[in-house]
């Protein structure tokens, strides 16, 4: 399938191209008839989906050099389009083109026996588009534009209602004068003012350019005949030198073109110039020949074969004509500047979004297939690192069972421990390990173990009388809260005796941390958080250290180590 597809546009017909990897090839030709408009339309049927680019050859069309100011964006477009309506009030397609020469508004206005657009114009409303201006040196504050202009014949309005009609992708339309700078750059042409003379045909396009950019162009018959004498034409069929008809003609075009150009102070008078022919091949040993040079014009002559492969064109079984090297130079360097304007382009421009769209939309599915794939195997990984975890737990558990069963229990050891059976003793017979303690100080463990783990000596019952203490008084600041469950002889002799425990906790804080009051003041405070707590009933508060019951410091209270207290609560069990 082609890359590009690419119409060509010449009077009285149109040719479709497909371009791939350099590669040229004719698909279609279309005559300008109802029939052959009634196959172009059918043939953008069939490739409603491949955009196109429409490189334009007529002979009406006009360029006409002007200034503007330097303005804003949307200043400079404005006024454009305005400069674009007065030059050119009925052409179809117009556009602007920096223009590297400084000119006088409408300079380039031909005389009326070199007048180049010729038909009547269609009636249609001007289509513009927007360009970068070059800078005038010579002004900089004002920029020069080479106002360009395609008046649609009949035969090209026809090719653009189909276009329009069947919806297909129009990317631009371009003049094939606009791809001359292109191809002067391929040649290495380096000269400041040049002419650019191609066949086409029965037709010779002539473009000067300055500096690489396009400055004037126009599409002229090429009257072989009619630019001899008549002994010279009765010399040439005799000789069979079509060449030599060929040179006479092209250098009777470049002479003509000089002329105006000075005429129109275009080009420096007893300047000379360089001339560049692009001719087929067989013709060029005859045209070199003739085209010799002069005072005024320089001669290059180059074979179209030749120029294409410098431009690294590549036609399948057919010579290379300049038409196929203005299609290659069109979809490898397409100009900035086209004729189109938006609502021509909507359909390309749709089907512009909807590709990108679609590609942002196969790119988040990859990444998002790629996160996925990536989370599947992690999650792959941490079930296996979570097997693994699992299986060492169950398998800690086995060990230490065993390591216990190796060693001697510490309940077989004690007085009342169960005697094993017979059979037991002698399955079970190993070595026993002594033991690390004694007797009396394992008994001990087992027995504050069992208070600690006793429910009735659990602190909770406690909670409730020290919030409500510490509610009424706002200005004490509880630091800690120990508990004590089996550290006391009472508690011991509790759990010996099979009776649950008394529950004891000690309190440490701080009375009027910011020492706002003064010692008299936050020792009623203490006392009054005291005489809330022994309000509760079955608790025994004792007093440990009460706040300001150490020395002075410096003779001062107001150190916050002075206001510390320690408490003991323990709750009596009710018998």
């Amino acid at each position: 399938m082609p890359e590009r597809r690419l119409l060509y546009a010449r009077p009285g017909r149109l040719s479709a191209y497909g371009w791939r990897a350099s590669t040229l090839t004719e698909e279609a030709c279309f005559a300008a008839t109802d029939a052959g408009i009634a196959e172009f339309s059918a043939y953008l049927v069939r490739h409603a989906s491949t955009p196109l680019s429409l490189l334009v050859n007529v002979a009406e069309e006009s360029y006409i050099a002007d200034t503007i100011p330097r303005l804003g964006r949307a200043d400079r477009a404005k006024l454009i389009q305005r400069r674009l309506a007065q030059r050119f009030a009925s052409p179809a397609f117009t556009t602007a083109a920096a223009d590297p020469t400084s000119f006088r508004a409408a300079s380039m206005r031909p005389p009326a026996t070199a007048t180049f657009a010729t038909a009547p114009a269609a009636p249609a409303a001007p289509l513009t588009a927007a360009l970068s201006l070059s800078k005038n040196t010579a002004a900089p504050r004002e920029e020069k534009l080479l106002l360009c202009a395609l008046t649609p014949t009949p035969s090209l309005a026809a090719w653009l209602t189909a276009l329009q009609e069947s919806g297909s992708l129009l990317r631009s339309i371009h003049a094939e004068a606009q791809l001359g700078g292109a191809l002067l750059r391929r040649l290495r042409i380096i000269d400041e003012h040049c002419l650019l003379l191609t066949t086409h045909g029965n037709y010779v396009r002539q473009s000067y350019c300055v500096r690489g950019q396009l400055s004037f162009s126009r599409l002229s018959p090429l009257a072989v005949e009619a630019s001899l004498t008549a002994g010279e034409q009765d010399a040439a069929r005799a000789a069979d030198t079509p060449g030599a008809t060929l040179a006479d003609a092209l250098i009777n075009h470049a002479t003509t073109l000089l002329q105006y150009l000075r005429s129109q102070r275009m080009l420096p008078r007893e300047a000379p110039i360089r001339v560049c022919v692009l001719v087929d091949s067989q013709e060029r040993e005859a045209v070199s020949a003739r085209c010799v040079d002069g005072d005024a014009l320089h001669f290059s002559i180059f074979a179209n074969d030749d120029v294409a492969e410098r431009c690294g064109l590549q036609c399948q079984g057919t010579e290379v004509t300049a038409s196929d090297i203005a299609l290659h130079l069109l979809a490898t360097s397409p100009p900035p500047t086209q004729f189109a304007d938006a609502s021509r382009r909507r359909t390309y421009q749709h089907h512009r979004a909807n590709t990108a769209l679609r590609r942002i939309a196969i790119a988040c599915l990859a990444a998002g297939s790629l996160a996925t794939a990536s989370n599947l195997v992690l999650r792959e990984q941490n079930l296996r690192d979570a097997a693994a975890i699992r299986a060492e737990v169950r398998a800690e558990p086995q060990a230490e069972i065993g390591a216990e069963a190796r060693s001697d229990p510490p309940a077989a050891t004690l007085a009342d421990a169960p005697s094993a059976s017979p059979t037991e003793a002698a399955t079970t017979a190993r070595p026993r390990q002594p033991l690390p303690i004694d007797h009396a100080t394992l008994r001990r463990i087992a027995e504050v173990q069992s208070v600690i783990d006793a429910p009735d000596n659990s602190p909770r019952a406690l909670l409730r009388p020290i919030s409500a203490a510490l509610d009424s008084a706002p200005l004490i600041e509880l630091r800690a809260l120990d508990w004590h469950a089996a550290d006391t002889p009472a508690i011991l002799q509790s759990a010996a005796a099979g009776a649950p425990g008394p529950a004891r906790v000690s309190l440490r804080g701080v009375v009027d941390a910011a020492a706002t009051l003064a010692p008299r003041t936050a020792l009623a405070r203490f006392d009054e958080f005291i005489a809330a707590l022994r309000r509760a009933p079955d608790l025994d508060v004792a007093i440990w250290q009460s706040p300001f019951s150490g020395e002075r410091t410096g003779g001062s209270y107001d150190r916050e180590a002075s206001r510390h207290f320690v408490i003991d609560l323990t709750l009596r069990q009710k018998t």
